[in-house]
């Protein structure tokens, strides 16, 4: 975020607020550039490979190392129910840079097209400054209240998180599913168990599901404490992808 030493914990406050700022002002700018689309003869498929690239190169790794991060920390402050809307909000972040890229490869340059890509780069945009209006006001002047809490540490924490964030997104797009609904509920834990043991370290699976999987995760936290990520990729009501990876040593 920033490559002076962080020394203090209102260094490291500011330097979260700053990035922030940063972030808004690219993907407003870059939804600008789709929207402008209505108007001008510019191509539409560059427009929106400009936003969704940089969703999914800076904005999407950004917001699962928050949610390992920051979201976790706040979690156990009394923040739960806001935690887990802006968790919600990531996933339709999400949704909507899938959108965009499905509209990006029909490589149609129709107006309907051209209408719902600005369409959904709007309702991006919005979620998005929204959101972050919503970690700076919320989330993170409480963590900075808080006594005790490191938060040149949790800084620190989050830019780890980022690193493994980006290494998760650049090689996802491999990652086997593991349809546990055709198996007897008995057998499901001992499926996904042994699916994780093959793993090599950095490797990864989609699990998908007909329910929250959470006992799952507490098993995988009692046994392979600190050797795994846990990502929702969809969260009900009839289905439940989760992104399980083994981190590397």
């Amino acid at each position: 975020m920033t490559g002076a030493m962080i020394t203090t914990a209102e260094e490291a406050y500011q330097a979260m607020l700053r990035h922030h700022e940063i972030l808004n002002r690219e993907v407003a700018n870059r939804a600008t550039s789709v929207q402008l689309t209505l108007e001008t003869a510019g191509s539409l498929q560059s427009a929106i490979a400009g936003l969704t690239a940089y969703m999914t190169d800076e904005v999407l790794p950004h917001a699962l190392a928050e949610e390992r991060t920051v979201y976790a920390a706040a979690d156990g402050l009394g923040l739960a129910d806001t935690v887990n809307d802006m968790i919600a909000e990531h996933r339709k972040l999400t949704g909507l840079v899938d959108d965009l890229t499905a509209l990006e490869r029909a490589s149609s340059a129709a107006m309907q097209a051209v209408q719902q890509a600005v369409q959904i780069a709007t309702q991006l945009v919005d979620l998005f400054t929204a959101h972050v209006r919503k970690e700076n006001e919320l989330l993170l002047p409480r963590l900075m209240s808080e006594e005790g809490l490191d938060m040149v540490e949790l800084l620190a924490e989050m830019h780890h998180a980022l690193e493994l964030a980006r290494a998760d997104g650049a090689s996802s797009v491999n990652d086997a599913e593991l349809d546990v609904r055709v198996l007897a509920p008995a057998q499901r834990h001992e499926k996904i168990f042994a699916t994780y043991r093959m793993l090599s370290p950095g490797a990864g699976f989609v699990l998908i599901n007909d329910h929250d999987p959470k006992p799952l995760y507490y098993q995988f936290q009692a046994e392979y404490p600190g050797e795994f990520t846990w990502e929702y990729l969809e969260a009900g009501p009839e289905v439940w992808r989760i992104r399980i990876r083994h981190l590397a040593s």
